[in-house]
């Protein structure tokens, strides 16, 4: 686990500091993609290995992957940035508290994404979704900071907050 981001403000010139990161460490099992959600695969019992979150097992999320340490090619959706994961074995972060960017559309008729609106990731596997709920009985542990609009399930770069701690 590693924080990235400094929190609070400066005594002497009162500049405030965005919210604290923190990102996990974990080894892949497959591919996964900029943006995509991630969750502890089960095929290994050591909880080390992550995969691109299923639709099945989207209250099993632990962070978004935002292409920190993937060694496949560079992502090409605007507005993220890194490399995917082109294979298992890779060292990768995932945000697991913060802001973070991730893969979201809209799944309502209005084609809009409001700011502050919770993302599912219930419809699409690893991409979130907004005008959707989360699996029963659940809470989303992440929301929009940005408006989008978009249909498209391949997702757009939406800046969120995430809280999988």
């Amino acid at each position: 686990m590693r924080f990235t981001q400094d929190v609070g403000v400066v005594a002497s010139t009162g500049d405030v500091r965005v919210a604290e990161k923190i990102e996990l460490c974990f080894k892949t099992s497959a591919a996964i993609t900029v943006g995509k959600a991630c969750i502890v695969s089960t095929a290994d019992t050591t909880g080390a290995t992550v995969i691109s979150a299923t639709t099945a097992l989207d209250h099993e999320i632990i962070g978004i992957y935002e292409g920190k340490g993937g060694k496949g090619a560079a992502t090409t959706t605007t507005g993220l940035s890194g490399n995917d994961v082109g294979t298992s074995g890779e060292a990768i972060f995932v945000t697991s508290l913060g802001v973070a960017k991730i893969l979201t559309y809209a799944v309502t008729s209005s084609s809009n994404m409001p700011i502050n609106t919770t993302i599912s990731f219930a419809v699409t596997a690893g991409i979130g979704t907004i005008g959707a709920d989360p699996a029963a009985g659940l809470v989303s542990p992440a929301w929009t900071l940005e408006a989008q609009t978009g249909t498209t399930t391949s997702g757009f770069a939406t800046i969120c907050y995430v809280r999988y701690l």
